[in-house]
């Protein structure tokens, strides 16, 4: 749409979009909709009265969120019906969370790791 409203935009464009491998729209696409049904699959489970479209607008639509990385507040997913218990109310807890979250961190900045992966089993 953009072209169609700019011609002269079109160069730009064409660069852009040639270093793009052919496929890689319809792998995004297929990421983004895949996405969906997970989320709908598993909240629907937890509560089958969830507004499926709210939480979708939240999460999914790009113009909401501007980045996948974009923090999204507690009030944010309340408002659209997702049951978000306080970290802070449980202060054993909360120090867990944030002691783990902090030797992750450590360990992904100083070592050549990009996932981790944890369970329920100790051994």
């Amino acid at each position: 749409m953009e072209v169609s409203a700019n011609l002269s935009i079109l160069g730009l464009w064409q660069t852009i979009v040639s270093k793009c491998h052919p496929t890689f729209l319809t792998a995004c696409e297929d990421a983004i909709n895949w996405s969906k049904d997970l989320a709908t699959q598993w909240l629907l489970q937890v509560n089958p009265t969830i507004d499926m479209k709210a939480v979708m607008d939240t999460f999914l639509d790009h113009s909401n969120s501007y980045s996948h990385a974009r923090h999204i507040s507690k009030d944010d997913c309340c408002a659209v019906g997702l049951n978000v218990i306080d970290l802070e109310s449980d202060q054993a807890l909360q120090e867990a969370v944030l002691s783990l979250h902090h030797c992750y961190m450590v360990l992904l900045d100083n070592a050549p790791i990009a996932k981790i992966v944890e369970n329920h089993d100790t051994q």
